[in-house]
C-alpha cells in the first residue's frame, strides 16, 4: 500500500507539472502593435511593444487585457532542433543496455536465468523459439515498455519512427538468443519489438513536450527531471551531449506542439460478477487521458502525429495497481473535409491494449471477470466530428477494426510456471458514437470486442502438474487449444460542474465466452460502476 501511495504522488506531481506547462512562454497570438495608448505611465524607449492575451515573458507587465513586452517572441517554427543521425551510437547503446540489465540480474538479483556461456548461447540458436512461461504483466507490459527503452536509443540519436522499429527488434533478439539461458521465446520479441514501439514513440512525444531550453532554475530541473522519467534514454542522452543544461532562446523541441487534451479524474470504482452485485470489490481508481493532436487538423503525414493515451490505477484491496494502459496511434491517414467544424479521417492505426484484473467472488467460487491484451495490433479506422446544432452540440464517432498479432486472455485451465493465460492471435473491434453539448456535457457509448485464436494447443490428457521444471520450460504452447472472446459495453455521461471540472459516471458490461477444444467451455458476466471527478486541461 506504502509503495502505491508513493507512485499516485509521483503521478499526480507529473500530471501537475504537465499540467502547468501546457503553453510555450510566447504564445502563437502574439500580436505586435504601436505602443501608443497603450499605458502613457510606463516608460517605453522603443517604439513597438508586443502584445498578447497570455502570459509572455517573466518581465512582461500584466495588463487587464493581456501582456506586453519590448521582446520579439521567439519563433519556435523556426528554430525547432534536428538531432544528429547517430546509427552507430544507439546501437551501441541498445547493446550497453543489455549488458546493464544482464549483469544487474546476475550479480544483484542472481537470477538463474542469468548464468549464460557460450553453451547457452548454442542451445538457444539451435532450440529456436518457444512460447514462454512468465506472467501476464510481464510478458505483455514489462516487455513492451522494456522495448520503449531499446526504441529510443535509436529515437534520441536522430533517427525517425520507422528507423527506430528495427533497433527495438535487434535489441529483443539479442536478448532473447544470447543474454537468457532459458530458451528464446517468440512472444516476448513481438510483444518487445511492435509493443515497445507503440509505447517509445508515445513517450519520445510526450517528453519533447516538457523540454524548454529557454527555462532556467527549479523549473529547468524540474522538466529534466520529467524528461528523465518519461523517456530514460532520452534523458540519459541529453545527459551525454549537454543538452540538460543547454541554454537558449528557442525551447529546442524536435517536434511542432501539437493541440493537447490532458485530464485527470479520480472515481470511486465498483467490480461485481453480474449475478452476484453484493460480492463485489470496491475502491478508488485514479485516471490518466491524454489526446495528442488533433485528427483533424495536426496529422501531418508522420506517424503518431495523433495518439490517445489512457492509464488507470486501482487502489483496491486485491486488484492489480495497474488496472489498464491503452492507445491508439495514427500511421498513416487522409482527411476528408466539408466544413470547418466537420470532418472525416480515414486511416490506419497502431494499438495496444493491457486491461488487467484479479478474481473476484462468484458465488462459491472466485472468476477472473477480465485479463486481455493486445500487445501487438494494426487495422483501419475512421473518427468523424459533426455539428448538430449551430457549433455548441456535435455528434462524433470513432470505429476501428484490427487484426491482432500477439495478444493474451485468461484461461481456466492452464497453469504453468507463472502463466495462467492463453496467447494468441485475432481481431478485435471497437465503435465509439457519442454527442458533446458545449458547457453542458457529453454522453459517449462503447462497444470493444477482442477474440483470440489459441492455435498451438498441448496434448489431449497431458497432466501439467507432473511436468518437470525442464519440460514446463520446453513446453512450447500458447496454452489451451480454443478461443477467447472479451466483450465490452460502455456508457458513459459526464456533466459540466464548473469550467473544466465535470462530473463523470459510467456503466460497463464484462462478458467473457472462452471455448476450450478439450475441455468445458466457460461463460462470465461483470458489471463495473464509476462515478468521480474529471479535471480537463487545454
Amino acid at each position: 500500500m506504502r509503495r502505491n501511495l508513493i507512485v499516485c504522488i509521483i503521478i499526480l506531481n507529473v500530471a501537475n507539472f504537465f499540467a502547468e506547462n501546457m503553453y510555450d512562454h510566447i504564445p502563437v497570438d502574439t500580436v505586435m502593435q504601436e505602443r501608443v495608448g497603450i499605458d502613457d505611465s510606463v516608460s517605453v524607449s522603443a517604439g513597438i511593444i508586443y502584445f498578447t492575451p497570455h502570459a509572455a515573458l517573466e518581465d512582461s507587465l500584466v495588463m487587464d487585457y493581456g501582456y506586453w513586452t519590448t521582446e520579439p517572441p521567439v519563433d519556435e517554427s523556426k528554430c525547432k532542433e534536428e538531432l544528429t543521425k547517430r546509427p552507430f551510437l544507439a546501437a551501441g547503446q541498445v547493446f550497453t543496455l543489455n549488458m546493464a540489465v544482464w549483469a544487474f540480474d546476475r550479480f544483484i538479483l542472481e537470477g538463474d536465468y542469468a548464468y549464460i556461456n557460450f553453451h547457452t548461447m548454442r542451445r538457444n540458436l539451435r532450440t529456436g523459439f518457444v512460447w514462454d512461461n512468465d506472467n501476464f504483466s510481464t510478458n505483455l507490459f514489462f516487455h513492451p515498455y522494456h522495448g520503449n527503452l531499446y526504441f529510443n536509443a535509436a529515437r534520441s540519436n536522430g533517427l525517425n519512427f520507422w528507423q527506430s522499429v528495427p533497433y527495438a527488434m535487434g535489441g529483443s533478439l539479442m536478448w532473447e538468443l544470447f543474454m537468457e539461458n532459458e530458451p528464446p521465446a517468440i512472444n516476448d520479441w513481438i510483444a518487445t519489438s511492435l509493443g515497445g514501439s507503440c509505447l517509445g514513440e508515445i513517450t519520445w512525444r510526450i517528453s519533447d513536450l516538457f523540454i524548454d531550453q529557454s527555462a532556467t532554475g527549479m523549473e529547468r530541473v524540474a522538466r529534466e527531471a520529467a524528461i528523465l522519467v518519461i523517456s530514460p534514454m532520452r534523458g540519459l542522452n541529453r545527459l551525454l551531449f549537454g543538452d540538460t543544461w543547454k541554454q537558449s532562446s528557442c525551447a529546442g523541441r524536435t517536434i511542432d506542439r501539437p493541440e493537447l487534451v490532458f485530464s485527470t479524474s479520480l472515481n470511486f470504482r465498483y467490480l461485481a460478477e453480474r449475478s452476484n452485485w453484493e460480492d463485489g470489490v470496491k475502491g478508488a481508481q485514479l485516471e490518466l487521458n491524454l489526446v495528442y493532436g488533433n485528427p483533424m487538423n495536426d496529422f501531418d503525414g508522420k506517424p503518431y502525429s495523433f495518439f490517445a493515451l489512457d492509464a488507470k490505477f486501482n487502489f483496491m484491496s486485491g486488484q492489480p495497481f495497474v488496472g489498464g494502459v491503452s492507445a491508439k496511434a495514427l500511421l498513416w491517414g487522409t482527411h476528408l473535409k466539408s466544413k470547418p467544424d466537420a470532418g472525416l479521417l480515414l486511416g490506419v492505426f497502431q494499438h495496444f491494449n493491457f486491461q488487467d484484473s484479479n478474481p473476484i467472488k462468484s458465488g462459491d467460487t472466485e472468476t477472473e471477470p477480465y485479463q486481455i491484451s493486445e500487445a501487438a495490433s494494426f487495422g483501419g479506422g475512421m473518427i468523424c466530428s459533426v455539428p448538430i446544432v449551430s457549433q455548441r452540440l456535435y455528434f462524433f464517432s470513432d470505429v476501428y477494426i484490427n487484426g491482432v498479432l500477439l495478444g493474451g486472455s485468461h484461461t481456466d485451465y492452464y497453469r504453468v510456471i507463472d502463466r495462467d493465460y492463453n496467447m494468441g492471435s485475432g481481431y478485435s473491434f471497437k465503435i465509439i458514437p457519442g454527442i458533446s453539448w458545449r458547457n453542458v456535457g457529453s454522453l459517449r457509448l462503447g462497444i470493444d470486442r477482442i477474440q483470440l485464436y489459441t492455435w498451438k494447443g498441448y496434448k489431449k490428457g497431458l497432466d501439467l502438474s507432473q511436468l518437470s521444471e525442464e519440460e514446463m520450460i520446453y513446453l512450447n504452447v500458447q496454452g489451451d487449444k480454443g478461443n477467447a472472446a472479451l466483450t465490452t459495453l460502455t456508457a458513459q455521461m459526464a456533466i459540466q460542474l464548473y469550467e473544466n471540472l465535470e462530473l463523470n459516471l459510467s456503466q460497463a458490461y464484462y462478458l467473457r465466452r472462452s471455448k476450450y477444444t478439450d475441455f468445458p467451455d466457460v461463460s462470465y458476466e461483470a458489471v463495473e460502476s464509476k462515478i468521480g471527478l474529471l479535471y480537463r486541461f487545454k
